[in-house]
């Protein structure tokens, strides 16, 4: 017996299914078997690679812009006003740089809550937002991730490109006195599982205990992940230094 596969132009998924389904009946029992091995054994290998490429692609370090200037830890940047008026006076603050475009942000987000959740009620948490979405989707976007935290729509980098951040997920810590105390990844486990590299948590719990900042590993400021949208223009940004 013989089933005409119609061609790609006529073809629909279900269309497909149907006829792959009905060779699969009119093949010898030993054929269909291995013929339906072979299927399923397609099938989960596509699905491993696509895990094991998404995992892959974000081994590898985010490319430096050209011009990055970064500010060194303890100068004081000058940022834009929506940001001191979502803060309180005399506190520190965490600067959660997002992009919800990037799959290792979504992988971040129970890690911040966790984060807000302890230090919350000394620290202020903001959440500078960066993606390629249009304005009116924004706020869609942010609302979808469930952080209870005031946000900055940072749609021109203004914000990232005064702290030299160029890549998601990323922190910057500010102390009380808006000097940078600490500016990197949250975890250098992208699932934010280590605890022996909580570098924002152990950033936070010297910050909170008035300590110096602590001495942190490479992989704390070696940005990975996805870079964000906005273009680095090779200027200097405004830093106060104390």
């Amino acid at each position: 017996m013989r089933v005409r596969i119609p061609s790609n132009s006529e073809q629909t998924p279900k269309d497909f299914a149907a006829t792959l389904l009905a060779r699969l009946r009119s093949l010898h029992p030993v054929a269909r078997v291995v013929a339906t091995v072979a299927i399923n054994a397609a099938l989960l290998g596509g699905i491993g690679y696509s895990f094991w490429y998404a995992d892959w692609q974000y081994s590898f370090p985010t490319p430096r812009p050209e011009g990055l200037i970064q500010q060194p830890i303890g100068s004081r940047p000058e940022l834009p006003l929506q940001v001191a008026a979502l803060t309180h006076k005399d506190r520190a603050v965490v600067l959660n740089f997002a992009n919800p475009q990037c799959a290792c942000t979504e992988f971040n987000l129970e890690h911040v809550r966790k984060l807000q959740e302890k230090f919350g009620k000394t620290v202020d948490f903001v959440t500078i937002f960066e993606t390629n979405a249009a304005d009116e989707n924004a706020q869609e976007e942010f609302q979808a991730m469930h952080l209870d935290m005031p946000v900055v729509y940072d749609q021109k980098g203004v914000v990232s490109e005064a702290l030299g951040v160029y890549g998601t997920p990323q922190a910057a810590v500010l102390d009380r006195n808006g000097q940078i105390f600490y500016r990197g990844n949250f975890n250098k486990s992208r699932y934010c599982v280590d605890e022996s590299s909580e570098y924002v948590r152990l950033a936070l719990d010297a910050l909170v205990a008035g300590l110096p900042a602590p001495l942190m590993p490479k992989e704390a400021t070696i940005t990975y992940g996805c870079p964000l949208p906005h273009p680095f223009r090779a200027t200097e940004s405004k830093v106060s230094k104390l």
